[in-house]
């Protein structure tokens, strides 16, 4: 049951949420085109001067989504360098000719999962892979190389970028996009965007709501993935900003992020199962909310639309015993509404037959009634917003 609660949350995100709150930073004007066709050969390893230094760990070095663990070797003007820690990457020949990497090398992902790279190409396709860390804060979607390594959707090609001063980028194909984003690391996809699944079929995204919707939910099973708890894209939550630096739990651990860029780049690794509060939230006024609880941070996203509890009335019908589910019977007459337009359910025939067809998407009209039955005992509840519902399909087995 939790897959319906957190599905209708990341709907109504994607739906409201994204649009309430960013900014008009970036524009995706084109100035110029280029051309980029993959190269078989390289002089020096861009990615070298990629690694970052400052963002080290006694594990290794960051490059994005992972780390190359110490120790690993650089060949610099042909001469074999161990690199066992910070110092010795900073005291690197500045002016050296040529660097690269020694293969293999041993990486560590945010998720602490260990791998090993073989050769130049992997650690590229690796580094091309990693959802960017900056950006996010345009109303654009940095890009990255999507497919088997981190979804089950691939990019089709040939494709667009662009990057912040508007010049545009055709990209023919994956080695091009891969060999382009070791070069450039921040562009952004320009939409309409494609994506074939592993059926075969393909998606069309036409702006960062669908892009997001669509990568949501793609897990190794194809499903929604079980979210333990709300989620948001970007930082973003219903008309509130999230306050950084802010605590989640990820994975199980109590992680501190700094800003709205780290945070989307651990939201896109999938783990994000909550917050630990109290969590500072500004409105657009620039005034602070804090909330103390989880309750309290739903309240506070259905307080963004004077009253309008966005939950919608299939979910609400389909956990009832006429849906796939079986958590309540529903007293009807049960109503929903979308933009003026009311719909009204007086029966078990007239809900499966909405279920069967639905052919708007409707938030539910509370009050809603409902029979809960325990141990043979029948409660009727009466659910005054949609957090309460939310605590029936938490509750619900």
């Amino acid at each position: 049951m939790r897959h319906f609660k957190f599905f209708f949350l990341f709907l109504a995100i994607t739906m409201i949420g994204f649009s309430s709150c960013k900014n008009d930073e970036f524009s995706e004007e084109v100035q110029q085109e280029e051309v980029i066709e993959p190269t078989t050969t390289t002089e020096n390893n861009s990615l070298v001067a990629q690694m970052s230094a400052s963002n080290s760990s006694t594990e290794g070095l960051d490059l994005g989504c992972f780390t190359i663990t110490f120790p690993f070797v650089l060949i610099v003007d042909g001469v074999p360098v161990e690199i066992n820690s910070e110092d010795d990457f900073e005291n690197l020949d500045e002016d050296a000719e040529y660097i690269d990497f020694q293969y293999p090398l041993n990486i560590v992902s945010l998720e602490g999962e260990t791998s090993t790279i073989e050769d130049g190409e992997g650690l590229a396709e690796a580094f091309a892979s990693c959802v960017p860390d900056v950006g996010w804060e345009t109303d654009d979607v940095p890009a990255f190389l999507i497919g088997d390594i981190n979804s089950c959707y691939d990019l089709v090609y040939p494709l667009n970028l662009v990057d912040g001063e508007g010049n545009e980028y055709e990209v023919a194909d994956e080695d091009a996009f891969i060999e382009l984003i070791v070069e450039e690391p921040l562009l952004f996809f320009v939409f309409p965007l494609e994506l074939v699944d592993e059926e075969g079929e393909t998606e069309t995204v036409n702006n960062e709501e669908e892009f997001f919707g669509i990568l949501f939910s793609c897990t190794e099973d194809g499903d929604i993935d079980p979210i333990d708890t709300t989620f948001t894209g970007g930082g973003q939550f219903g008309c509130y900003d999230i306050v950084f630096p802010a605590t989640i739990i990820y994975n199980g651990e109590e992680i501190t992020v700094e800003d709205e860029n780290e945070f989307t780049e651990y939201m896109f690794g999938g783990g994000i199962s909550g917050f630990v509060y109290p969590l500072n939230l500004v409105d657009e006024e620039g005034e602070t909310l804090t909330v103390a609880s989880e309750e309290e941070l739903f309240l506070a996203f259905f307080g963004c639309f004077e009253g309008e509890i966005l939950t919608d009335l299939f979910t609400l019908i389909a956990s009832s015993s006429v849906g796939e589910g079986d958590c309540y019977d529903l007293v009807y007459p049960v109503s929903g509404s979308f933009e003026g337009e009311t719909i009204t359910i007086n029966s078990d025939e007239e809900a499966l037959e909405y279920m069967n067809n639905p052919q708007e998407w409707y938030f539910v009209d509370f009050p809603v009634t409902i029979n809960v039955t325990d141990d043979g005992v029948t409660e009727t509840i009466v659910l005054e917003h949609g957090f309460a519902l939310f605590e029936i399909y938490a509750d619900c087995e």
